[in-house]
């Protein structure tokens, strides 16, 4: 994959990342339970639902794909889909290209544009 595709992969995927974190607020039950040892976990696909419950307390925010479906139910990734399938069909093109063409590892030559 050449870097030009690399870096707008990683642009793709950064888009949007420097928002501020979210301000924890401690929360004297979580405390309680930190403080016997219990490692605290939140689990949800609901970002903004994870803004309101998230405390100093916790350690980790975590999803799954049951999760992550009901917010896509929603709609809200919609523009994110798409914008990632443009992404992937250019990888597929570049792919099909390569083993086409070979690279610069493969046996394979452009042929000459004399014919």
């Amino acid at each position: 994959m050449d870097n030009a595709f690399k870096e707008k992969i990683k642009s793709f995927i950064l888009e949007g990342v420097g928002e501020q974190p979210v301000a924890a607020r401690p929360d004297p039950f979580w405390q309680k339970l930190k403080e016997v040892g219990t490692e605290l976990w939140l689990d949800t696909g609901d970002m903004e639902e994870a803004e309101k419950n998230w405390s100093a307390e916790m350690t980790a925010l975590t999803t799954n794909n049951t999760l992550i479906n009901k917010e896509i139910q929603k709609g809200i990734y919609d523009a994110f889909i798409a914008d990632a399938m443009d992404i992937v069909k250019e990888l597929l093109k570049l792919k099909i290209y390569l083993s086409k063409w070979g690279n610069k590892y493969g046996s394979k030559e452009k042929p000459s544009s004399k014919s």
